[in-house]
């Protein structure tokens, strides 16, 4: 194999290695939000409730 193509190859994978890590850390962003999200409604439902629905049997 040529070293023009194995340097081309290498560029490549480096690319694709680049976008795979933009993904997961777009993915984990979008988590993060979601677990946000949840523990604002839960912290909502616990403290607006007198007693509080998490400690009802």
């Amino acid at each position: 194999m040529s070293s023009q193509a194995m340097e081309k190859r290498k560029e490549t994978l480096a690319s694709m290695c680049d976008e795979r890590a933009r993904m997961l850390q777009d993915q984990f962003n979008v988590s993060m939000n979601h677990v946000q999200a949840m523990s604002i409604v839960i912290s909502t439902f616990y403290h607006g409730k007198r007693p509080s629905a998490i400690d009802q049997v």
